[in-house]
């Protein structure tokens, strides 16, 4: 339920109006996970039809990064089976909706909720991998920025994310749970 005020304040920041069907995304994960995959690919396209980004290089980053997360924790919040709410999340929601008139403030309140969110109560496994995927992603863009930061570049920007994404995934994400939906 968090991750929905996340996209939604994140959404208010950024200016976009999107995020504010979050809440239908969440009714729909309690009910059918293909109907909710379903929704959330919708989403995700409103997404970036209402958010245009012409080249990531010269975009702002706090925009980006308040679409980006929430809609990961949206995804992730939806496909998980007990989301329940626990009392430091209130300290959290207080950075979140703070980020409204600071938005450094969401940025701090948004990274720690990630963190929180991919926890293991077994082990930091999960936390350490998200730290480590994001890290390789930024640190392959910084490297690579002559390459990809050229007129029309926003297809080989896109393709390059996608394929660090499915790299990092297929390292760390090897004992994934297909069924159940």
């Amino acid at each position: 339920m968090i991750s929905v005020v996340s996209a939604i304040v994140g959404g208010l920041i950024v200016g976009v109006t999107v995020p504010f069907m979050a809440p239908i995304l969440y009714v729909t994960s309690k009910y059918s996970k293909r109907i909710f995959l379903v929704s959330f690919a919708l989403y995700s396209i409103f997404i970036g039809y209402e958010y245009e980004l012409s080249n990531i290089y010269h975009s702002d980053p706090m925009s980006l990064i308040g679409i980006v997360i929430p809609t990961l924790l949206l995804l992730d919040s939806g496909l998980r089976e007990d989301m329940s709410f626990k009392h430091y999340h209130i300290f959290l929601l207080s950075l979140l909706f703070s980020g409204l008139i600071f938005r450094e403030v969401f940025l701090f309140g948004l990274t720690l909720l990630l963190v929180e969110h991919f926890k293991d109560e077994a082990s930091n496994r999960s936390t350490l991998t998200v730290i480590i995927s994001i890290s390789i992603l930024l640190l392959g863009l910084y490297v690579s920025q002559t390459f990809l930061d050229t007129l029309g570049g926003s297809s080989t920007q896109v393709s390059f994310i996608s394929s660090i994404a499915i790299f990092s995934s297929l390292l760390f994400w090897r004992r994934v749970r297909t069924s159940g939906f």
